[in-house]
């Protein structure tokens, strides 16, 4: 179980505009350094904030599909590979020529140079 200072923690942990600084975090919570890494070694407060970042990154999951997909209607090749690869519809090993997709066109006759 976690205490109201580990909630307030974690909320400032995912705060988008938490900037990395865990000094005046710690700081601002009421806690030392010695305290925050003691409470980020302990399975309970550690599963609460994996709970928190589940949460917050599920109610995000539409925004970065559309951000995802509308790169892939601009022709961005990693992010098209991305989208497939998440559908499980294409895997890194494949060989797109053997599906069908790619046609080398190596019978091309040679001309003399005069066409």
């Amino acid at each position: 179980m976690v205490n109201p200072k580990q909630k307030k923690l974690a909320q400032k942990l995912l705060d988008q505009n938490f900037d990395g600084d865990f000094e005046r975090l710690c700081s601002e919570v009421g806690i030392g350094m010695t305290v925050f890494y003691k409470w980020m070694g302990e399975a309970p407060f550690r599963k609460y904030l994996e709970t928190m970042v589940e949460k917050r990154t599920y109610g995000e999951i539409s925004v970065v599909w559309k951000a995802l997909i509308d790169q892939c209607s601009k022709g961005n090749i990693p992010a098209i590979k991305l989208y497939f690869e998440l559908k499980g519809k294409y895997k890194a090993d494949t060989n797109v020529a053997a599906l069908g997709l790619i046609q080398i066109l190596d019978d091309i006759p040679a001309g003399d140079g005069n066409d």
